[in-house]
């Protein structure tokens, strides 16, 4: 009786918070796979908040921390083309992407090396419509579901770019 009513003092100001089974696959390290942390080191924490997010129902947070992998995947693929940006990190996207769509053009046509860059620099474009800007500039709410299929999105677009630049 001592002991149980000395938990309950001990526990009475403390919150705790029910995470169900299928939630709890959003915990732990390589929610992206083992490729991901191996190229794109700067991702793996927003990675993880995401997925933190996502298992305790904050979805419009792991649609922002999804958005920064994305934009850590802009920075990437600016310098896999050999894009030198100033204080990079402090830029807009449309003035990355206008540089990423210069050095796409420079790149010999009809060749491997120009599509898969277009189709990145494209999917980073639609990304910022679509997502990026409506989460950053507090304009766009996601529902559970919503945010569920962009972390998928993004971890498939995230383990593509890994593929294709290593």
């Amino acid at each position: 009786v001592a002991l149980e009513k000395r938990i309950r003092k001990e526990l009475e100001h403390q919150c705790f918070m029910f995470v169900p089974n299928n939630e709890t696959k959003y915990f732990g390290d390589n929610l992206f796979g083992e490729q991901v942390p191996n190229t794109f080191r700067g991702m793996i924490a927003d990675i993880q908040e995401a997925g933190l997010c996502l298992g305790v129902g904050a979805s419009t947070a792991a649609v922002y921390h999804l958005m920064r992998v994305m934009e850590c995947a802009l920075q990437q693929l600016a310098g896999k083309l050999g894009i030198t940006i100033p204080n990079i990190e402090y830029k807009q996207w449309k003035e990355i992407l206008d540089e990423i769509g210069n050095a796409v053009k420079t790149l010999p046509a009809k060749s491997k090396q120009r599509d898969t860059a277009t189709e990145a620099a494209t999917h980073l474009s639609l990304v910022s419509l679509a997502w990026r800007n409506p989460t950053m500039h507090n304009r766009g709410r996601y529902t559970p579901k919503e945010a569920e299929d962009i972390f998928a999105h993004v971890n498939t677009f995230v383990n593509h770019l890994a593929t294709k630049y290593p």
